[in-house]
């Protein structure tokens, strides 16, 4: 096995939750953050900086071996074209042994005139080219969004699960630690280069199953509401500007209709040889605070 990584976007949750499990698996963890962390762990090393910066790019992956590459949530194309080109430079500078994309989304083989998705699309086929053994990760839905301030108060103090799918629409939602796994598990996978591994739930439910998976796991009744993508849409504007609200409903949108295909288990997409482990749904929802989730967005 590898033992020195290096992983972009370390301050997020998504980042965050792979080098903590690159951490606890044994690896030297160089993690890419914006900010000295408040918490220190003997086998992190942070490279203060950002995906603007080849130099920390290069820093982060001088003595690494494998890098995990996370884009954070982006609508413009040529910045993030920009980061590429750093990201591409970078690798060639260093000495790794494999890539690992983690789309954190649907990763089509072919752009869908969706922009949040088309960057990912566009970044995979660009690192493919570098020459270094790669390995893409793509997710359905996070359970993570229904911690959100705009999600959890309404399922603690309302008793509504409100969330911009269809109530029939079957989802294998995925949490940050399920996609840490699944990276854990490819390290030092050369086999599955240029394969995509779908990290997702074991149980696809609707919105029904996944209202009564709460009911059941807090322990008070909940609904699911399903949000209309334009009160979704204005909603986000309002709190992330115009753009990123218009582009965020627009990628909803495509999973209603032709990107629904992408919230699956991905049982039948993933190499038999390939597992990881996962918690159930039920699992994920005991495992959090919900009176605190509930509490601290009032």
């Amino acid at each position: 096995m590898l033992k020195n990584a290096f992983v972009t976007a370390a301050n997020g949750a998504q980042g965050n939750a792979i080098v903590k499990q690159l951490s606890n698996v044994g690896l030297q963890v160089f993690a890419l953050v914006r900010e000295e962390p408040q918490t220190q762990r003997n086998n992190v090393t942070p490279i203060i900086g950002d995906l603007d910066n080849v130099n920390n790019l290069k820093e982060g992956m001088k003595s690494a071996e494998v890098a995990v590459i996370t884009l954070p949530l982006m609508f413009d194309k040529q910045i993030a074209r920009t980061w590429v080109d750093n990201l591409i430079e970078a690798i060639k500078a260093s000495d790794l042994k494999q890539i690992i994309f983690n789309a954190s989304g649907p990763l089509p083989s072919t752009f869908v005139d969706v922009i949040a998705v088309d960057i990912k699309v566009e970044a995979a086929n660009r690192l493919r080219e570098t020459g270094v053994p790669i390995t893409f990760v793509a997710t359905t839905l996070y359970l993570g969004n229904l911690t959100a301030p705009w999600t959890a108060p309404a399922i603690m103090n309302q008793n509504v699960l409100a969330y911009p799918m269809p109530a029939a629409q079957k989802v294998a939602w995925t949490s940050w630690e399920v996609v840490g796994s699944a990276i854990v598990n490819l390290i030092g996978k050369i086999e599955y280069t240029g394969e995509t591994i779908i990290a997702a739930g074991n149980e696809s439910v609707d919105g029904k199953a996944l209202s009564e998976a709460f009911s059941k796991q807090i322990q008070q009744p909940v609904q699911y509401l399903p949000v209309a993508l334009a009160d979704f849409s204005a909603g986000l504007s309002q709190m992330m500007g115009e753009v990123a609200g218009s582009e965020i409903g627009k990628l909803y949108h495509w999973l209603h209709n032709d990107g629904a295909n992408y919230l699956s288990d991905g049982s039948n997409a993933n190499p038999e040889s390939f597992s990881y482990p996962q918690a159930s749904l039920s699992e994920w929802i005991a495992a959090q605070d919900w009176k605190t989730l509930g509490a601290n967005h009032e």
